[in-house]
């Protein structure tokens, strides 16, 4: 099945969209994904900063752990690009993560719960969001202040 688009998208979002620098710091991880029955994957990760330390953007590096071509890696390349659109349009990480965790009863619920805990498991996306919540609790501060966005904070700099 193949998809065309004829019409013209000139709809407007509601917020204007932060243009992002073209030379912007990337901080690349490594996030653990399993997908039911399946072994766990490591998957390469990555996020961008912009000058004030926030997370506006999210993408997935390719990896040798998911398929070049295959469909959960178009999944989540999809999924990271609206995720970046929504964070340049203000929204932040941890609202993105609350909106993904937050499961109704359906039939799709099963499918985000673990079989034997019946815990919330988060996606390849929803992953990557909660690495943004963090990089930015912790290093956001410090980036900020190295740009000279903010002052510099207290204690010291987070180390890798």
């Amino acid at each position: 099945m193949s998809i065309h688009v004829s019409m013209p998208c000139d709809a407007e979002p509601s917020s204007p969209r932060q243009k992002l620098p073209d030379r912007r710091m990337h901080h690349g991880l490594v996030v653990e994904w399993n997908n039911g029955d399946q072994p766990t994957k490591e998957i390469l990760g990555g996020l961008g900063t912009t000058r004030d330390g926030k997370v506006r953007e999210v993408f997935v590096d390719r990896s040798e752990r998911l398929k070049e071509g295959s469909e959960i890696l178009t999944l989540a390349n999809d999924a990271c690009l609206l995720a970046s659109l929504l964070l340049q349009h203000g929204y932040s990480a941890s609202q993105l993560l609350a909106k993904l965790m937050k499961v109704h009863d359906s039939d799709a619920e099963k499918r985000f719960r673990d079989r034997d805990t019946g815990i919330a498991r988060p996606s390849i996306i929803a992953k990557l969001l909660a690495a943004s919540v963090d990089l930015e609790r912790e290093e956001g501060p410090w980036i900020a202040w190295m740009h000279g966005e903010g002052p510099m904070p207290e204690g010291e700099p987070p180390h890798d």
